[in-house]
């Protein structure tokens, strides 16, 4: 065998492995979008503002928190009135707990979601707070209000310019 055609197979293995690779990338691309659990209706009509409950979302549980003057206030400028979380946290899957505002238990903290096992703190918008156990946000599966007394969970909200 001369090194032309040595040199010939080695690029037609290697043009034959990037087509492989890519196809396998573009399948599992293709799956995860079939695995995400679809979007879901959710009647918020009995949530006052301060008040929260949890559903289940595909067999996961949501906690859905009507945030009232003080709990946006405390989530900064952008919050709305909207925080759709899962209702457990990231690290080691406890539940949570929503603590009012003022009615936090250290001076750092005046309130917002906590932990049920280990006490990880996080803020109004679900954010963990620096220090705390758990290192990780709560995971939002995205949501979009509708035009009346409801929520679609499981979407994203389209970009704005």
């Amino acid at each position: 065998m001369d090194i032309r055609s040595t040199l010939g197979a080695v690029l037609r293995l290697m043009g034959l492995g990037m087509v492989l690779a890519l196809g396998f990338v573009l399948l599992m691309y293709t799956l995860s979008d079939r695995d995400r659990p679809a979007a879901q209706r959710v009647d918020v009509s009995d949530l006052a503002e301060g008040q929260w409950k949890v559903v289940d979302w595909h067999g996961q549980k949501v906690l859905i928190l009507h945030r009232d003057a003080a709990m946006r206030r405390l989530a900064g400028a952008a919050a709305g009135p909207w925080l759709v979380v899962l209702d457990r946290a990231p690290d080691v899957g406890c539940p949570l707990e929503v603590v009012p505002p003022g009615q936090g238990d250290r001076p750092d903290w005046p309130g917002g979601l906590r932990d049920r096992c280990r006490g990880s703190r996080y803020d109004f918008a679900g954010h963990v707070l620096p220090g705390e156990p758990s290192r990780m946000d709560l995971r939002q599966p995205g949501f979009v209000p509708g035009l009346g007394d409801w929520l679609m969970i499981g979407v994203e909200a389209p970009k704005r310019d």
